[in-house]
């Protein structure tokens, strides 16, 4: 059976109560619990190491500088949508293909203060990883930056701005439907767009780019999971509650997944045990669910065995809200998370370093890709 974090997250009337080491932790003795952990640690850590570089010479698009978060726009269908993009100074000496990362950020956010909150361009060096922010869509009024009115690119960049009128969004699915703007974008294609663009332009690996989300950002990263796990060696939803029906969700490819939950969000501990077990099944996951990460505050477990070579994993954070476990807010509002919560962004790359696209397809032309420079 689930371990009791794990259950708790389908009771969210039960969620403020669990403020303490759970049961099955206290039932430890301290050179047990120790054992326990090495033991864990030993057998199933995710690795430490960056991926290996891809082999094959690219050149980077004329216009794009590394070590230099740069707004570009890209073709969607007939239309344009923009992303923040960063190629790392640390792949000036790779010429090859490097892994990519895209990052998508909450409600009332925009890629400035979601690529700040995670500290991408610091991760996009240590991991040597092409990092794409693409921007959402705001159901009341047209906010190309979402941000707040009066505050231009260059106020925006700083990061520490969000718009509580014009919030920008994701057609993650069921929820918004009733929002005509953001429904009428087709964000699964502008997703595989924005992917394709990072080949074609930034040198990214076809077969190595994976895909995290933020709270609405998270949700959006199940209907990837969904709709478009052809074009992702993994996604990662941070937060965020799955938006479709079960049988609305058809995935082409076993891509893995990991959703991270804190036992406090009343938002994603509606399903991500559903979630957990309904992409289990698909991606049919023959090995038993297994620990795979666990600490004070937190404790992960996953199933192996699934087609592809893919995983499916779910990590409960005690205590946590709707935050990114290991990345504080710096503004509006501060909550301290404990040293021993695991740090979301780095796990997930970890785990996704070992993943590769089930279907590695070739670069697209740029197209009519166009530079903005603040």
């Amino acid at each position: 059976s689930a371990p009791s974090w794990f259950r708790s997250l389908g009771h969210p009337g039960a969620l403020a109560a669990r403020v303490a080491m759970p049961p099955p932790l206290r039932q430890f003795g301290q050179a047990a619990l120790a054992s326990a952990l090495l033991a864990l640690a030993c057998a199933a850590a995710p690795p430490d190491a960056q991926p290996a570089p891809a082999s094959g010479s690219c050149e980077l698009a004329p216009d794009l500088r590394r070590g230099e978060l740069q707004r570009v726009r890209f073709d969607v269908g007939e239309g344009q949508r923009s992303l923040l993009l960063y190629v790392p100074t640390s792949l000036a000496d790779a010429p090859g293909r490097a892994p990519a990362l895209l990052a998508f950020h909450g409600f009332h956010s925009n890629p400035w203060y979601f690529g700040h909150l995670i500290d991408v361009t610091a991760y996009a060096e240590r991991y040597g990883m092409v990092v794409g922010l693409p921007f959402g869509t705001s159901p009341t009024f047209e906010s190309e930056l979402c941000c707040p009115v009066g505050c231009d690119e260059a106020c925006c960049a700083k990061g520490d701005k969000l718009d509580s009128l014009r919030p920008c969004m994701w057609n993650t699915g069921r929820s918004t439907s009733r929002a005509p703007r953001v429904s009428r974008m087709d964000d699964v294609a502008m997703a595989r767009a924005a992917r394709g663009h990072l080949v074609a332009a930034a040198c990214a690996d076809p077969a190595r780019v994976a895909a995290l989300g933020f709270s609405m950002g998270g949700m959006m990263m199940h209907r990837l999971a969904c709709e478009a796990a052809d074009a992702f060696s993994g996604v990662a939803a941070v937060s965020g509650s799955m938006d479709l029906l079960p049988e609305d969700c058809a995935p082409s490819a076993p891509v893995a997944w990991i959703q991270f939950c804190g036992t406090a969000d009343r938002g994603c501990s509606r399903t991500v045990n559903s979630t957990f077990d309904l992409f289990a099944s698909q991606r049919r996951c023959d090995a038993a669910t297994l620990p795979t990460y666990t600490s004070a505050t937190t404790m992960c477990e996953a199933r192996s065995g699934c087609n592809g070579g893919a995983f499916v994993e779910r990590c409960a954070l005690l205590g946590l809200g709707d935050e990114v476990p290991g990345h504080v807010r710096r503004v509006p509002w501060y909550t301290p998370q404990p040293a021993t919560n695991l740090d979301a962004l780095k796990y997930a790359l970890d785990r996704f370093s070992t993943q590769a696209a089930a279907a590695a397809t070739p670069p697209p032309p740029p197209g009519n890709a166009m530079l903005l420079h603040v």
